[in-house]
């Protein structure tokens, strides 16, 4: 309902309104201070007009600005209107405030490219509004095709323009753009700008090229935070943790002091690596710093302990947090799951709830993965058919690919088929697999030779693919068939990555290859007597003549070597530990006082006295 002046609701009024709203903490991403910014801008403009003084174009665009700021298209759109009414929709600082306000209020790009069209003569800030909504709006190749239009058009892009397009190639991991830009870059020695060289060190970063972005930091006049910080943020998302804390040093040597953001970065690393030594280091530097009580840190610290196999550090570390969020619970909820817990990982869903806390997605394929691990098909059926029931959560592609896991190892493998063929999503190579790996648990050959098919159909370069289903041969006493497709894969010039392990002693990461020739005398002295130890005992053992061990051999024998005695000997795996490795440890530790805590691909294993907690259970 429109006032006389045309106005769908007095401004008065209408900020009110959001300061009601914002007061009752109803759902607004609101900025109060900015709404009671926008209100004294709002009353000296209505008092401007009573006292009959004409508000310019500075004045209007103060207001569009103030509307952006707080995210109202409606308040913006009634600005807009008083614009045409005087006449100033052809002002460049209107018409820039405009760009502005539609690229970042509206859910569309298209008033926002109407109101660019409108300005007669576009400058580096209009440009640069244009460029920002379009990367804003995911549209990172029109983005940066903007980039290309501006300069053609005469118009030389600034050091936020830079920044901004190379944060839209960053997006589409386009390195071409970014060498590009860099190219530019240096032609206009735009690289002084800070704001520029971390955005280059982000992209390159982001794009998987270390290297590159090291360079760029190297070649950095003055490095900051935010340089430090999105490095190792982008180096945990491709996984290379162990260069993400490297990047602890330069910070130091450059005297640059961490904050949350980035103490959350490093424990991430820590987590991703297994590295319980580092992570308490950066524990105690939370706690000195004063950042323990930052959500993201605490957080991390849960996640950091569950991954190093210490529930009871991480439940200590979530007690400590004031007000857990989802996150917070979802990290407790994972880890207990992941270390073998399950019940008390389903304890802890139902003490969340009664908190008040809202599940999210992430917590139901915590939920569903436990009762996959835990054997509880049921209740896992009833936790995902729940999501929209009860929560109003739309399942998305991960929670129909645990879905079929859970079903799978069920045995109920035609109704996990039933559920690929039904679900609202395109078939992806993982949910095939998925349902693959199910049959060769329950020596299904039929269908595990179909999902091999339709795995190839649309990955056929994945090794893994051929191993499982040479692995289903194999079970299956067809291992004529086993071998044929083993060495259909290495025809086709398919390798499997590298197996690994590894082991964090006095803060240093030591690593293992599976097949690896030993070298050092005392780790082959170890491991031969070790062996000697469980064929006098008794226990059936393969030796190998060649001394080529399985990585998982080579980094125990260290570790009894090298860890302390009383601490537990903690390796890392980059894949499943196979069945061979698994009883070999298990025999070692009846008849070695030693508690060794194995974390591979999927969940930890805890051998103690020739038992071990997943009770054969893959």
């Amino acid at each position: 309902m429109r006032n006389a002046d045309g106005w769908k609701m007095p401004l008065r009024s209408q900020i009110r309104h959001l300061n009601t709203m914002c007061a009752y903490g109803l759902p607004l991403s609101l900025d109060l201070f900015k709404i009671c910014r926008l209100e004294r801008l709002v009353n000296a403009f209505l008092d401007m007009e009573l006292s009959g003084i004409l508000p310019n174009n500075f004045t209007y665009a103060s207001l569009l600005n103030a509307s952006s700021s707080i995210l109202s298209l409606e308040l913006g759109e009634q600005f807009h209107s008083r614009v045409i009414m005087v006449g100033l929709e052809d002002d460049i600082y209107v018409g820039n405030a405009l760009v502005d306000m539609y690229m970042k209020c509206s859910y569309t790009t298209t008033a926002g490219v109407k109101a660019f069209r409108g300005i007669a003569s576009p400058n580096v800030i209009s440009w640069t509004s244009l460029i920002a909504g379009f990367a804003e709006h995911s549209l990172e190749e029109e983005s940066f095709q903007l980039f290309v239009e501006m300069q053609a058009a005469g118009v030389n892009p600034n050091s936020f323009t830079i920044s901004t397009t190379l944060g839209a190639c960053s997006k589409m991991k386009s390195l071409t753009q970014t060498m590009k830009l860099h190219g530019h870059i240096i032609k206009t020695k735009a690289d002084a700008d800070i704001a520029v060289g971390n955005a280059l060190v982000d992209a390159y970063a982001g794009g998987g090229m270390a290297d590159e972005a090291w360079s760029v930091i190297g070649m950095m006049n003055h490095r900051d935070l935010i340089t430090y910080t999105s490095l190792a943020a982008r180096l945990n998302q491709r996984g290379d943790h162990e260069m993400a804390l490297k990047v602890i040093t330069h910070m130091c040597n450059d005297e640059v002091k961490m904050d949350e953001f980035s103490l959350a970065s490093f424990l991430s690393a820590a987590a991703g690596l297994g590295t319980m030594e580092t992570g308490k280091q950066l524990h105690c530097c939370s706690v000195k710093s004063g950042f323990k009580r930052c959500n993201s840190v605490s957080n991390s610290l849960v996640h950091l302990y569950s991954k190093c196999g210490s529930m009871h550090d991480a439940h200590r570390a979530f007690k400590d947090i004031n007000e857990p969020d989802s996150v917070s619970w979802n990290g407790l909820i994972s880890g207990l799951a992941s270390n073998g817990h399950i019940s008390d990982a389903l304890s802890a869903f139902d003490d969340m709830r009664l908190a008040g806390v809202k599940p999210d997605s992430f917590i139901f394929l915590s939920l569903i993965s436990a009762c996959s691990q835990g054997s509880l098909l049921n209740l896992g059926l009833d936790y995902f058919y729940s999501m929209e029931k009860t929560y109003h959560i739309t399942p998305k592609l991960d929670h129909y690919v645990c879905l079929v896991d859970l079903l799978g190892r069920g045995g109920r493998l035609e109704e996990a088929m039933g559920v690929i063929e039904t679900m609202p999503f395109k078939p992806e190579s993982v949910i095939y697999k998925t349902l693959l790996n199910a049959c060769n648990l329950h020596g299904n050959v039929p269908l595990g030779e179909d999902m091999a098919r339709r795995c190839l159909e649309l990955d056929p370069s994945d090794p893994a693919i051929y191993l499982l289903l040479a692995s289903l041969y194999d079970n299956a006493g067809l291992s004529d068939f086993g071998d044929k497709t083993r060495k259909l894969m290495r025809e086709r010039g398919l390798r499997r990555s590298p197996r690994q392990c590894w082991i964090e002693v006095r803060s240093k990461i030591y690593f293992f290859s599976a097949r690896e020739k030993i070298d050092k005398d005392e780790i082959n002295e170890k491991l031969e007597f070790l062996i000697t130890e469980i064929k006098t005992r008794g226990y059936p053992y393969q030796e190998k003549k060649d001394m080529l061990y399985h990585s998982e051999q080579v980094a125990l024998a260290f570790g009894v070597l090298s860890v302390p005695t009383l601490a537990p000997i903690r390796i890392n795996k980059n894949s499943l530990i196979c069945t061979h490795c698994h009883s070999f440890i298990m025999f070692v530790t009846q008849f070695v006082d030693r508690e060794i805590i194995v974390r591979d691909r999927k969940r930890f294993h805890f051998f103690k006295d020739g038992q071990c907690s997943c009770r054969g259970h893959s």
